[in-house]
């Protein structure tokens, strides 16, 4: 008990040589000892819509335009509803997630049928290869293609 009064004695010391001004009204404030007032924080870039987002979004569209089973529909029912529409030909086919790829080495002086054509390949393993530079920094050391189509450069073909 004796310890803690001499620690209150010393803190009582000690807190009264350090006599803190509080401002009141007859006082003036110097404006840098004013409140600190939050500044407004910019806003964080919005990240960009996901796959998710954006089915949800054009679901939303087709329901507003009247169609309200569109949750109901199999993927074969919204194809055959667009075919029909008349804005795209009968024989289309929707763009596959599952695009392949195909390369080959760039050997100067070499013509185009010439090469052997490694493939087919996932764009996730395309871009995992790019990425660590196995085809030259941009690319460079290879030529391209969807399966069946063009050779091309890496930035003409893989999007």
């Amino acid at each position: 008990m004796e310890a803690l009064q001499r620690i209150g004695a010393l803190a009582k010391k000690n807190g009264a040589s350090k006599k803190v001004q509080k401002p009141n009204n007859k006082q003036k404030r110097n404006a840098e000892d004013g409140m600190d007032v939050d500044k407004p924080a910019k806003a964080p870039a919005p990240a960009p819509p996901s796959d998710i987002d954006k089915i949800t979004h054009l679901a939303s569209l087709l329901m507003s335009m009247g169609d309200t089973d569109i949750y109901s529909k199999t993927y074969e029912e919204l194809v055959r509803a667009v075919r029909k529409s008349g804005k795209v030909q009968d024989s289309w086919e929707p763009p596959s997630a599952d695009v392949k790829y195909e390369y080959k080495w760039d050997v100067p002086g070499a013509t185009a049928g010439e090469g052997q054509v490694f493939g087919p390949f996932s764009e996730e393993e395309m871009q995992s290869w790019y990425k660590a530079a196995y085809f030259g920094i941009a690319g460079e050391k290879i030529k391209v293609r969807r399966v069946g189509g063009e050779w091309g450069s890496w930035d003409d073909i893989v999007v």
